[in-house]
């Protein structure tokens, strides 16, 4: 098995892409729908080794493959055929409240397990317990003065303050800044009486749960929110409403995004209407074909007709 050393151990890397490989299987992104794809992309997660997410932090070459992996199985590729992905994995990743399809990334998983640490088994400098890295590589200035480099979070954070060991006082080498910058970094946590824990403040309760902080680190990426306008609900099968929402942003195969992306056709006309052009609006709304699909669903629902000029349009009619 091959290994990747880190500073506090190791974190096996050949069996946790031997597992993605397995279930992200060519075969079954040839027999899954689109909505399958997303469904298994996000269940594939949980066969990753989360007792080492929890402890180490994922080198970025091997976060990069496992994401590579899960962004052509989505889009019904795989490491030997690629296929056009409709839309970028930053938009993907982002949670349903954000217009997004909620997949998150490795990534934010993997910083979101690392915070759950005992003050009493965590080293202030060593482990990583708060933030994105060690407090060592955060403040090298300030882990340099200090005298106890292996001292523990229970041991510093006290209830009437913080207890530093310092060789020398920050201040008095103009490192007050960074002093500053780093108390107010560690106040924000607060250990209560017993065994020690990391309140956290994304829950009402202060519960923590990883899935509330993955999705804050998950937000923000730079990406361009979008009013949420799909309800995601488990009555309507997960194909229907990902052609729905893939519709909304245009991102569907139709002959006018397919020339866009640079694919020779012999005409970018509906096959049903010779006179219109075939976008995500006209195959979901305009089309002949789809108007006396959706005048048949309204009759038999017993629903009046309405005016829809584009995709939003009738979502916004079946969210009222």
């Amino acid at each position: 098995m091959t290994l990747y050393s880190l500073e506090n151990g190791a974190i096996p890397t050949s069996k946790t892409l031997q597992k993605f490989r397995a279930k992200l299987s060519k075969w079954k992104a040839k027999t899954l729908s689109f909505g399958g794809h997303l469904t298994l992309i996000k269940a594939v997660l949980r066969n990753l080794p989360t007792y080492y997410l929890s402890l180490f932090k994922v080198p970025v070459g091997v976060i990069e493959t496992l994401e590579k992996l899960r962004r052509k199985f989505l889009w019904g590729g795989n490491e030997e055929k690629k296929k056009i992905h409709w839309l970028s994995w930053e938009k993907v990743i982002e949670s349903k409240e954000n217009d997004g399809l909620g997949v998150g990334s490795i990534k934010a998983l993997n910083i979101a397990l690392m915070v759950i640490k005992s003050g009493d088994n965590t080293q202030l400098w060593h482990d990583f317990w708060i933030g994105t890295c060690k407090l060592k590589t955060a403040f090298p200035s300030l882990y340099a003065l200090e005298t106890k480099k292996r001292c523990k979070v229970s041991i510093c954070i006290l209830a009437d303050g913080i207890k530093w060991n310092w060789s020398s006082c920050p201040t008095n080498v103009g490192l007050t800044t960074k002093l500053e910058n780093l108390k107010n970094a560690i106040t924000t946590i607060r250990l209560l009486s017993g065994p020690d824990e990391i309140k956290c403040k994304l829950s009402p309760d202060g519960n923590y749960m990883v899935h509330m902080l993955r999705q804050k680190i998950d937000q923000t990426l730079p990406i361009n929110n979008q009013q949420v306008m799909i309800k995601w609900s488990k009555l309507v099968p997960m194909k229907v409403t990902c052609l729905v929402w893939r519709a909304m942003q245009g991102r569907i195969p139709s002959a006018m995004t397919l020339s866009h992306r640079g694919l020779n056709l012999d005409s970018t006309l509906c096959g049903s209407w010779i006179d219109g052009p075939e976008c995500a609006n006209h195959i979901i709304i305009s089309c002949p074909f789809a108007v006396m699909v959706r005048e048949i669903i309204f009759r038999r629902c017993g629903i009046n007709s309405i005016e829809v000029n584009e995709v939003v349009d009738i979502v916004d009619f079946a969210a009222k």
